[in-house]
């Protein structure tokens, strides 16, 4: 199946691909989302005025945002936890913004599947690794010692895409 979002893509990706990779331009702007929204709620409680008051939104770009704002309007917003804040002025965990467990994939059966096929080939993976590597040691074989080797970049491949599916930080200063 072709993800939407991919079309310059040649291959169709699998749903759990496009699920972990569509969104990650997202978390570049995390932050600086949730500090917006905390000013516009200072605003609202300051002034009365609603969203359509205190921004001017004029291009056609904006407009998804506009879309999404009167859907939210018209469906009174989002339930949250009532355990939850709704104070959004502190942020108490950065990271919290980048949790896509539990924002996506403690939610989505693909992904938990697709988590669950990942745990299993890093494991083996790297057990894998270990047994030919100390293989191709004792016996001084390089061929073995190469694979265990390859096995093992595979391995630390697999636990960094096991990874994508618990968070997903950005921080700018490390985008060079």
């Amino acid at each position: 199946e072709k993800a939407p979002g991919f079309a310059s893509s040649p291959f169709p990706l699998p749903r759990w691909l496009a699920h972990l990779l569509a969104p990650a331009f997202l978390h570049q702007d995390q932050v600086f989302l949730h500090f917006q929204q905390s000013i516009l709620q200072k605003e609202m409680l300051k002034t009365g005025q609603s969203w359509k008051q205190s921004y001017w939104i004029p291009t056609e770009a904006d407009k998804g945002t506009v879309t999404l704002r009167q859907w939210l309007d018209r469906n009174d917003g989002i339930a949250w936890s009532p355990a939850a804040s709704t104070d959004l002025s502190a942020l108490p965990d950065k990271q919290l913004l980048f949790d896509t467990f539990k924002t996506h994939t403690a939610q989505c059966t693909t992904c938990q599947k697709a988590l669950k096929r990942v745990t299993k080939v890093q494991a083996a993976l790297k057990y894998s690794a270990i047994v030919l590597a100390s293989a191709g040691l004792s016996s001084t074989s390089w061929p073995m010692l190469l694979g265990g080797t390859l096995l093992g970049v595979g391995a630390g491949v697999t636990n960094k895409l096991k990874g994508m599916f618990h968070e997903m930080p950005f921080h700018h200063q490390d985008n060079n």
